[in-house]
Parts: structure tokens; C-alpha cells; sequence
């Protein structure tokens, strides 16, 4: 339940996740032509890159929102002209992400930059050489029901008690339980719709241990940002 903890260093907008929220939107735009205009960073701006990965890469928009903000942080951490980029500056940004951030956050940078110059530059030659890591598999730690207790009973607030249930007991991804909608009546939580690829969202219930905590607390529990609550839980979720 550790997560890598990173002190900023050279990378511009690693430091903090509100950087994160929302970032400066800076990508390419195109010409009628459908020819690259001038790719200087006075001329960049999302809409055009964001409809080319919706569209051509197919991916949700929770992929795309991602996919941005990469790229965004990349191209303020070169700090060059599109057209003055080189292969030596992709190394020394990804040899920082590799130093100090997770190997699934490299993995994901990494996706992003191959989607970037291979199929949206079309310079595929700058990217090719930079290889996926392997990701060794490893045991995950399952905590006692003692060390599970303790944990509960350190938690700062009743809302994060239901929040910590919930997520036991449901089976949802944090983000997932933040988006839901309460049912009640049912004890049920019906997650926002998504359109992943690779992950979806059902109808799931909520114990009876988390339905009394909710009657103790006025509102909904789960109206708080997802940075938060992984804050507090010192949750990893990938």
C-alpha cells in the first residue's frame, strides 16, 4: 500500500498532482493542407492532437486526458521547438522518469511519446529504439485482519472509514467509487459508464458495516477528489 514517494527534480510539473488537474493545453495545429504549420511552441494548442487520439488511436477520453497531460509535461521539461527536438532529449527526459518516477509511470510516457512521433509526427525513426521495460510480477503484500484494523481505526475521519469500507466491500477502483452514484434503498453503487479498453464498470453493493457508517454522516462521503483519498490511504492504484 506504499507509494513511490519523488522529489522534484529538473522535470517541470512532477512535483504536485494539482499540475496535473490542469495544465497548460499546448499541441500542433494543422493546416487545411493537412500539413504541419509552424511548429513553434507559440503555436501549439490540444485540439488537434486530442481528435487524432479519439479518432485515428481510438482511445477514451480518460486516455486522452492522460495522453496530454504527458505530452504537455514533456514538451515544457525540453523546452524546445518541436522541429529542434532530438532523439537525446526523449533519452534524458525518459532516463529522469525512469530515476524517479514508477515503472508503470515510465511505461505510460513512454506509450504516449511512441503515439506522439511515430503515428501523430509521423517520425517514427526518433522513437523506435526506446523499448517497453519487462515488469517483474511480484507478491502483493495482503495485510492481517489486525493490521487491517489498526489501519481503520488510524484513518483521520468518519468519511474516510466509509470510504475505505466502500472500496472493501465493492470491489471499485477509488476513482470509480468517487463517480458513483448511491443507491440507498439497495445498498448499491452504480459507477459512471466508461469505455475502456481494457477495464470496465458494473452495478456493485456495499456492506452492511459501510451503510452504518453512512447514517452516521451527512452528505455524500464520496464527494472528494481522488488525490485526496490516495493521499490519505497511501493508496497505489494502478
Amino acid at each position: 500500500m506504499q507509494t513511490g514517494n519523488f522529489k522534484p527534480g529538473k522535470l517541470v510539473g512532477l512535483g504536485s498532482p494539482r499540475e496535473f488537474e490542469s495544465p497548460p493545453r499546448r499541441l500542433f495545429l494543422q493546416d487545411e493542407n493537412n500539413k504541419k504549420s509552424d511548429l513553434s511552441k507559440d503555436c501549439i494548442n490540444t485540439k488537434d492532437f486530442e481528435k487524432f487520439l479519439l479518432v485515428q488511436r481510438n482511445l477514451n477520453k480518460a486516455a486522452v486526458k492522460n495522453h496530454v497531460r504527458y505530452i504537455d509535461i514533456f514538451l515544457k521539461s525540453v523546452n524546445k521547438d518541436i522541429q529542434d527536438i532530438e532523439v537525446n532529449d526523449i533519452q534524458d527526459f525518459m532516463l529522469e522518469i525512469k530515476d524517479k518516477r514508477t515503472l508503470a509511470t515510465y511505461k505510460n510516457y513512454l506509450s504516449m511519446l511512441k503515439i506522439f512521433f511515430r503515428d501523430y509526427l509521423g517520425k517514427g525513426d526518433m522513437i523506435k529504439d526506446f523499448k517497453f521495460p519487462r515488469q517483474d510480477v511480484k507478491p502483493k503484500f495482503l495485510p492481517s485482519k489486525k493490521d487491517l484494523k489498526i489501519f481503520f481505526d488510524a484513518l483521520p475521519s468518519l468519511k474516510y472509514k466509509i470510504i475505505f469500507i466502500a472500496l472493501a466491500s465493492s470491489g471499485l477502483r477509488i476513482s470509480e467509487l468517487l463517480n458513483a452514484t448511491i443507491d440507498r434503498n439497495k445498498r448499491r453503487l452504480i459507477p459512471e459508464s466508461h469505455d475502456g479498453g481494457t477495464k470496465k464498470s458494473w452495478i456493485t453493493f456495499y456492506n452492511e458495516e459501510a451503510e452504518n457508517l453512512m447514517e452516521c454522516f451527512e452528505g455524500n462521503p464520496f464527494d472528494t477528489s481522488r488525490n485526496t483519498v490516495a493521499h490519505v490511504l497511501n493508496w497505489n492504484e494502478n
